[in-house]
């Protein structure tokens, strides 16, 4: 693990170079971001804004002027991790639960920079992590029988310190889909997933990303897309 986590702080050194006081800094959620925010924006004279209530929560315990989404606000640079990462910068995210709060600040944000150690770097999406789907719960058993119809299975995802299913900041639900058969377009097949009613958010995140920043035991690796 301490092998992983120095691979992380590589890649988030590299990350706080494109930091200059005074930006306003979109951040995503998750335990690199968190590294990223504790250890190297810290020194940095910057406003945040959150892609989820617990990023914006421990920015603020820090002394940083923070944002939460419903704020019009538009970074000039995000930075996030991944679940997985595949060669043409197509990511895998929301296994901590914030994909729409993620993809909303993404999607908003003129640069959006990932930052990855070298195991969340794939040939393929989906071999070996679920697609997390948010719905609303008033949605399940409908959108369960959907996902039936189009041949994909998917769990309800539940967690530790209250009974049933996990909530997101928006009071969702998440379905976990094992796809690791896929074959198809991931432009497709997210929007074929949102056209069920009750899908409120995929994890699939394509052309949002500007930079991927790779730590792993020799360095650092940077993949910049091509536009």
């Amino acid at each position: 693990m301490e092998e992983v986590l120095e691979e992380r702080r590589k890649a988030a050194q590299e990350a706080v170079q494109l930091v200059d006081d005074g930006m306003l800094v979109g951040l995503g959620s998750g335990s690199t971001v968190e590294l990223f925010l504790k250890e190297f924006l810290k020194e940095k004279k910057v406003k945040i804004i959150a892609a989820s209530r617990a990023t914006q929560l421990l920015a603020d315990s820090m002394g940083f002027a923070s944002y939460y989404l419903d704020s019009p606000i538009i970074p000039d640079i995000t930075f996030d991790s991944a679940d997985r990462v595949d060669p043409f910068l197509n990511l895998l995210k929301g296994g901590g639960g914030a994909l729409l709060g993620e993809k909303l600040l993404a999607r908003r944000s003129k640069k959006y920079v990932i930052i990855i150690d070298e195991r969340k770097f794939v040939k393929k999406l989906f071999l070996d992590f679920p697609l997390p789907v948010e719905i609303e719960p008033i949605s399940y058993y409908d959108v369960n029988a959907s996902l039936r119809s189009l041949n994909f299975s998917g769990k309800l995802r539940t967690g530790t310190g209250k009974n049933g299913p996990i909530l997101t900041d928006n009071g969702n639900w998440i379905i976990d889909l094992d796809l690791s058969a896929y074959q198809g377009d991931f432009t497709l097949l997210d929007r074929s997933l949102k056209l069920i009613t009750g899908i409120v958010e995929t994890g699939i995140f394509v052309d949002l990303v500007s930079d991927l920043i790779i730590g792993s035991a020799e360095g650092v690796n940077i993949i910049r897309a091509s536009k």
